[in-house]
């Protein structure tokens, strides 16, 4: 066992602790408490810090890390999404940047506390083997677009979505529709339906400026 102390311990779900500290055993939180209270065969003190849980990221493009401050927010959502687009087209074209973008990525949220992320990638096959190889339990949503242009990929794309070759027990598998304004409505409900079929979570861009709420709600903008 193992006994971790500071000078603060914070469990969420209860008051914070002063002088608290965290009982491991083989690798599991056995009991938190107050330091005094607490045995271990060791104990690691850090002083002047708080514990406390791992933070969560509910929203992440971890393949996108590389393209910090590339794209500056002006202009409209529209303006902004054709030059973030334009950019992580030009840079994003192999599996090498990608998956150094994913690392990176994963190393910032560790160094900022993160412990889980739900991530979503246009290129699963790549970014899947990262987050199975990373210590941050994670949910990876394959991103799904089809419409116009790029309607006959739907089966292409939820398929490299919907795909368990990578899941751990630290990586579950997730369905991302893009958006209403990326998906048409016979696709939307493909990758509902497949999400239901393999027990798998969806998420989607919805609503997320005045700009798109305007077109989802109007049909305008």
């Amino acid at each position: 066992m193992i006994l971790l102390k500071s000078r603060y311990v914070v469990p969420v779900e209860a008051p914070v602790i002063e002088e608290g500290a965290v009982l491991i055993r083989d690798g599991r939180i056995e009991a938190v408490g107050r330091a005094r209270e607490l045995r271990a065969e060791r104990a690691i003190d850090y002083g002047d810090a708080v514990i406390c849980p791992g933070f969560v990221n509910a929203h992440t493009h971890l393949e996108l890390t590389g393209l910090a401050g590339k794209v500056p927010p002006t202009g409209d959502f529209a303006d902004w999404l054709r030059r973030l687009m334009a950019i992580s087209c030009a840079g994003l074209t192999t599996k090498e940047h990608v998956q150094q973008a994913v690392d990176e990525g994963l190393q910032h949220s560790l160094a900022s506390g993160v412990t889980t992320v739900a991530d979503i990638t246009s290129h699963p096959a790549w970014t899947r083997p990262i987050l199975a190889d990373s210590p941050i339990r994670a949910v990876s949503f394959g991103e799904v677009i089809a419409i116009g242009a790029v309607r006959d990929r739907l089966k292409e794309r939820l398929d490299a979505a919907a795909s368990s070759e990578h899941t751990t027990d630290r990586l579950r598998i997730g369905i991302s529709p893009h958006s209403p304004y990326t998906v048409e409505p016979k696709a939307m409900r493909a990758c509902a339906e497949r999400a239901a079929t393999i027990h798998a979570p969806v998420c989607i861009h919805l609503a997320e400026t005045a700009d798109e709420e305007t077109f989802t709600l109007r049909r305008e903008g």
